[in-house]
């Protein structure tokens, strides 16, 4: 197991981008917050783009939901669009190896 630094765990993050009026983010929302549930130790961020553009920028997020996964701070992984939970699932798996 790698730890940080500062001695602490690594801290596995999704950073989630939506938008009220995003259709498939309506559509996410629910199955993304029932399956973290079963991850109790990643932590979860959910950023909305039209109130966070610096974020957006900063993750170069170009469509919505789009799903950043982090490993102590660097980006693994990325998904964007719609999905359904055993996706979500499988992406959780290729991001964080667990």
């Amino acid at each position: 197991m790698v730890y940080l630094a500062t001695g602490g765990l690594p801290t596995m993050e999704i950073i989630y981008f939506s938008a009220p009026w995003c259709a498939p983010c309506k559509q996410l929302g629910p199955i993304f917050d029932a399956v973290l549930k079963e991850y109790p130790t990643i932590k979860v961020r959910k950023i909305d783009v039209d109130t966070s553009r610096e974020l957006q920028l900063f993750y170069k997020v170009m469509s919505v939901p789009t799903l950043v996964f982090t490993n102590n701070g660097p980006e693994v992984f990325r998904k964007t669009g719609g999905m359904n939970a055993l996706q979500l699932r499988v992406a959780i798996k290729v991001a964080f190896d667990i």
